[in-house]
């Protein structure tokens, strides 16, 4: 019952921080001119980018409550190395989103930074080097998992979630619809990846409401890149990544 209501909590703290931040952007991200014509309307209107910054806001809200709750209040049990170092990869990403949305980098450069921002979960170990793959079977990939798959796995996450967008709603969407499914996982498996899911879970619940069509926001590469990040980190921290291959291939 205490994890329970410290996910209602986590999600609650992060879904209001989100709407709240998003409202207040809006008007000033286009104030300042970023901007970009939206597709889906037929006058291809401007409308206000980087809407991202307000998920990275909430996403912090609700890890930060996450970290309060367990602390303070002792109603769950989280390795704070791992919420700390899963953390410390989406603001990365965030940055590199950011530079991204104002500077336009190249795609193989968009390919390689996301790298770096697996350093954390590097440095904390994070996960187990043994994986259960289908068909082949049970594999120990040793210091190659923390040293390579680590890395790609959140570069190539990161960059598939980068396409997502397109039509109004979608990255958002289908990103709280993974968020959810790994926070169902997570129940069963890892608190850890379960606080970091239901925290951007609530995250883009809140931005779907201005995202959705007729969009009054875009999130820009710093929303999409945070999403794929997210979900890599979540199930290298739960040793589940079966489950995140599943959901990315698509």
């Amino acid at each position: 019952m205490h994890r329970l209501i410290s996910m209602g909590l986590i999600f609650s703290i992060s879904f209001f921080t989100t709407f709240l931040v998003v409202h207040w952007l809006i008007p000033r991200l286009r104030e300042v001119g970023l901007t970009g014509k939206d597709v889906n309307k037929p006058d291809h209107q401007e409308i206000p980018e980087m809407g991202g910054l307000g998920i990275t806001v909430g996403f912090i809200a609700g890890v930060m409550t996450a970290i309060m709750l367990s602390i303070f209040f002792e109603l769950i049990e989280i390795r704070l190395e791992y919420i700390f170092a899963g953390l410390s990869t989406i603001l990365i990403m965030s940055l590199i989103g950011i530079i991204d949305d104002l500077l336009e980098l190249k795609q193989f450069t968009k390919a390689i930074l996301p790298l770096f921002a697996a350093l954390p979960l590097v440095a904390v170990k994070a996960g187990v080097t043994t994986m259960i793959l289908p068909i082949v079977g049970e594999i120990n990939f040793g210091i190659f998992y923390a040293l390579v798959l680590i890395p790609v796995g959140i570069a190539g996450a990161s960059n598939v979630t980068n396409m997502l967008a397109g039509f109004n709603g979608l990255e958002a969407g289908l990103g709280a619809i993974m968020c959810g499914t790994i926070a169902i996982v997570g129940y069963r498996h890892s608190v850890d990846s379960m606080v970091l899911a239901i925290a951007m879970m609530g995250a883009l619940i809140a931005f779907l409401y201005y995202n959705r069509y007729p969009s009054k926001i875009f999130m820009g590469d710093i929303g999409t890149l945070s999403i794929g990040a997210i979900i890599a980190s979540s199930v290298i921290i739960g040793n589940f990544e079966t489950a995140g291959i599943i959901l990315i291939i698509p």
